[in-house]
């Protein structure tokens, strides 16, 4: 039995003295991956760095991403796919069988403590199959007196991405030598990893150079072959461009680099100019160095970047100028801008980020509240009434589609809420202030009431008892986040000491249902087929969509999902959800696995390991799982509190079979407040009832019960109310069926199987002899029939006239007195029929006598009527007026 302390009050007031506590540092991360995407080869695999300091020292967590943003959605363990280590880091380990999710995943590392959590972006895995690339020096010639520039080509053109150049060989008598590149030199180190030599002469004529390159995945080194330099003379036709135009330079920010003018046989007494996106560059004399232009980029702007043109101006030859552009890579760095840390109860904050990113390039902003994604894109964020509820860790991350910026920035800060009054939070010892009581032992029965409290300055205490003040013998503790932690021994007399918790609805005695139900989502919401539906204490609905893959959630009176969770998979047939809103889902018909999204994170974790889809899912008040397997005709149980996630058997042996210790297809699954199992054994059109820790169940519906009445259909669902009446829907019978002391009595769907259900006919005629009656003082008077009305069974029933004239219907309970006809009156019609005629869809008991009075609309009306009732057999319908 899983109850809720409902007479105790905690009253929390302010101590005088002011007393300081002092405060976590929240986590900031070392070293993180800043990069969107990790290219490595699946014979080596590839790891994930990730450390944070803080105080308390953060705890550091992986996480699997659903793909369409940075929101973790699965829980990252060691498996014999990954290595999860407690430094932080994460390995990939090298693989022949490709799997998607992991090799190809996108992941996310998280630091948590006391004072709240940060997150990194993500960054996606992209492996590569180890292939061979080739390398060769091109453009090996030039013109005496100018500068010659040599490059290196690789191929496939798709392997630069991860090969890059890194230096330059020279041949000189046999002895290879790796070249000096530096600025203002005879060899420098083109920002596009080219070779520029100047001043070239005839000695240079046949002197050879090879490339060195770099794998950035194994880090393996290779060079080039050697190839020979060939001097040509100057050309007799002036100046000529030796590079082609629009070469691109790309260059991080704060290099010294070279911009090559690119034009050979430039005459000594030509103007050589620079122009930086149609303007020309003014006193750069010093800058020139053999018509290159040396530039020392800002280490803090891009503004570096543009379009720069070298043009030569020569009065015999004329004019010829050498295009080119210049991208400056800027470390992308980010930064939170906010009034202060410590805020006042009640008060607002305001955040602001900013980016030194290029300002053109479209941004989207992401902001987090330890490590929950809010719902913000812009750079400013502001909260309204501060409270302690939003304390902890914010981030702010810049996210960019554009190829220019490869990279990620996030900032952050912690926020501490002071002089704020006392907030009581949820124990976790007490599971939310929900305490289990064993069956055997229900008196003085003692219970520790543990509170969590914050407040600033630190409170008192004081706890109530139905308006008594109880008497505190317990020492207040200081938790590592800032929070006071106490707890009181009480003792529970009895049961009325407490209230129940579990969701299980109490009906009245003796109730009925409308067979008309409304319909809450049709298939564009649903999709087709939906299996699973789930009800909370709360009466929000969930339910999946499986084409849609997501968890659709209705609050009570609302009419769309008023919260949709996205999955990443499908064909799930079961979920449950536990007072916490914590769903578990069933995610083993492809995966093998059932899944659980805690509603506090927004994260997915794994919790069962299983070998088929569970077809019902159940979590009891001692968080034990429960799973129905139909292709394996069992149900598994595992305590969600062992971390060995081990499973055990408690129905069913795997192999299908009809004796008390067997199972054939389950599917629905009930566990009650004393572990007992009950099972809809869809296969054995029953439903077995397993004692805890008994393999052997015993049948109470269905094939083989003892039960007398009613037989079932393949049940697929099971549920108790609060009055211990199970409920089973009957599935191919098309029906809803309640069992209690009188056997299966059906409540909902009953004209599934028409042939217990019949429809009753009579006619009457009202004549100028029919008797009549008055229906108030100083009114007309009407023509009557009345009739006797009991019913076999307590449920809905039909009732209705046909007619050529205008009817009125009346029922009463027990009796009916014409001269006051207001006296028991249950229920009237007028119009509830077309062509104005009555009619009732009205719940009648089985322990009640109903008389039903057939008149007319209009006094002193006469005509024929016929009474149509529909119902279960042995409806008694007996005329008492004559």
């Amino acid at each position: 039995m899983k109850i809720i302390i409902g007479i105790l009050l905690c009253l929390v007031l302010y101590l005088q003295d002011v007393v300081t506590i002092d405060r976590p540092i929240g986590p900031s991360f070392m070293s993180t991956i800043s990069i969107k995407q990790r290219l490595y080869y699946n014979n080596l695999g590839t790891r994930l760095d990730c450390s944070a300091i803080g105080i308390p020292s953060p705890e550091l967590t992986w996480f699997r991403t659903n793909g369409s943003d940075d929101r973790p959605s699965t829980f990252v363990e060691s498996s014999e796919l990954i290595d999860v280590y407690k430094n932080g880091s994460l390995f990939i380990r090298p693989f022949r069988d490709y799997s998607k999710l992991i090799h190809a995943g996108t992941f996310v590392c998280r630091a948590e403590n006391a004072a709240g959590s940060i997150q990194t972006t993500s960054i996606q895995l992209k492996p590569q199959i180890y292939d061979t690339y080739e390398i060769e020096v091109k453009n090996t010639f030039g013109f005496e007196q100018s500068s010659v520039i040599l490059s290196c080509e690789i191929s496939p053109p798709s392997a630069s991405s991860y090969v890059h150049v890194i230096g330059w060989l020279e041949n000189v008598n046999n002895q290879i030598i790796q070249l000096d590149l530096r600025s203002r030199t005879k060899y420098n180190f083109l920002s596009n990893k080219n070779l520029i030599i100047h001043n070239i002469t005839k000695s240079d004529d046949n002197r050879t150079y090879a490339c060195i390159v770099q794998n950035q995945i194994d880090n393996d080194k290779r060079q080039s072959r050697f190839k020979s330099l060939r001097v040509r003379d100057r050309s007799p036709f002036g100046p000529e461009l030796s590079i082609p135009n629009n070469t691109e330079y790309r260059a991080n920010a704060g290099d010294l680099i070279e911009l090559p003018c690119g034009i050979a046989s430039v005459p000594t007494y030509a103007r050589i100019s620079w122009w930086k996106n149609g303007i020309e560059i003014a006193n750069i004399s010093e800058q020139i160095y053999n018509n290159s232009l040396i530039l020392q980029l800002s280490n803090l702007s891009s503004d570096d970047s543009g379009n720069y043109a070298c043009r030569i101006d020569d009065e015999s030859s004329g004019r010829i100028v050498s295009l080119m552009s210049l991208k400056v890579d800027l470390p992308i760095q980010c930064k939170m801008s906010i009034q202060q840390t410590n805020f006042n109860a009640g008060s607002n904050a305001e955040f602001i980020c900013t980016s030194n990113s290029i300002k053109s390039i479209p941004t989207q902003w992401q902001w987090y509240h330890n490590s929950k994604k809010l719902s913000i894109n812009n750079n400013q964020y502001l909260i309204s009434n501060l409270t302690r509820e939003h304390m902890g860790m914010y981030q702010c991350c810049y996210i960019t589609n554009s190829l220019l910026d490869s990279n990620a920035c996030c900032a952050q800060t912690q926020v501490d809420v002071i002089n704020s009054p006392p907030f009581i939070l949820s124990a976790e010892q007490t599971h939310s202030n929900i305490i289990i009581i064993p069956s055997n032992n229900i008196t003085h029965v003692p219970i520790d009431l543990n509170l969590t409290i914050y407040a600033d300055p630190l409170p008192t205490i004081d706890i109530y008892k139905d308006g008594q003040q109880l008497i505190l013998h317990n020492q207040i503790n200081s938790l590592p986040s800032g929070d006071i932690f106490t707890h009181y021994r009480i003792y529970l007399n009895n049961l009325t000491d407490t209230v129940l918790a579990f969701n299980q609805p109490k009906f009245c005695p003796t109730p009925v249902w409308n067979r008309n139900g409304f319909t809450v989502a049709k298939q564009p919401t649903l999709g087709s087929e939906p299996l699973a539906v789930f009800i909370n204490e709360k009466n929000s609905v969930y339910t999946i969509n499986k084409e849609k893959k997501q968890v659709l959630v209705w609050y009570e009176d609302t009419i769309d999902p008023a919260t949709i969770i996205p999955l990443d998979f499908s064909n799930s047939s079961s979920l449950f959800v536990t007072s916490d809103g914590d769903i578990f889902i069933d995610n083993g018909e492809k995966n093998s696995r059932v899944e659980r999204w805690i509603s506090s994170t927004d994260t997915w974790v794994t919790v069962m390991d299983v070998f088929s889809s569970c077809y019902g899912l159940f979590v009891d008040i001692y968080d034990n799982l429960y799973c129905s397997m139909e292709r394996r005709h069992r149900v598994l149980k595992r305590d969600l509190h062992d971390h060995m996630m081990g499973t055990d058997i408690v129905g069913g042996t795997g192999t299908p079979g009809s004796a008390t210790y067997e199972l054939n297809q389950p599917r629905g699954i009930f566990v009650v407040w004393n572990s007992d199992l009950y099972v809809a054994d869809c296969g054995n059109d029953r439903v077995q009832h397993f004692r805890s820790g008994k393999l052997d169940g015993v049948t109470i519906a269905g094939r083989g019960s003892s039960n007398p009445a009613g037989t079932l259909s393949c049940p697929t669902g099971i549920a108790f109310d609060a009055a211990n009446y199970l409920f089973i829907v009957d599935s191919n019978n098309h029906r809803i069926v309640r069992l209690g002391p009188h056997g299966l009595q059906c409540v909902v769907g009953c004209r599934g199987d028409m042939s217990s259900v019949i429809q009753w006919a009579n006619s009457t005629e009202l004549t100028a002899k029919s008797q009549m009656y008055s229906q108030g003082c100083n009114q007309d008077n009407f023509h009557y029939d009345a009739f006797e009305v009991k019913v076999p069974e307590s449920r809905y029933y039909t009732i209705w006239s046909s007619s050529n004239i205008d009817t009125y219907g009346y029922i009463y309970e027990n009796s009916f007195n014409p001269l006051n006809p207001s006296d028991n009156l249950f229920e009237k019609d007028d119009d509830g029929a077309p062509n104005d005629q009555f009619k009732f869809e009205i719940p009648l008991y089985a322990d009640t006598t109903y008389i039903l009075v057939v008149t007319t609309y209009r006094p002193s009306t006469t005509g024929e009527i016929k009474i149509n009732v529909l119902g279960l057999q042995n409806v008694t319908i007996k005329r008492l007026s004559e």
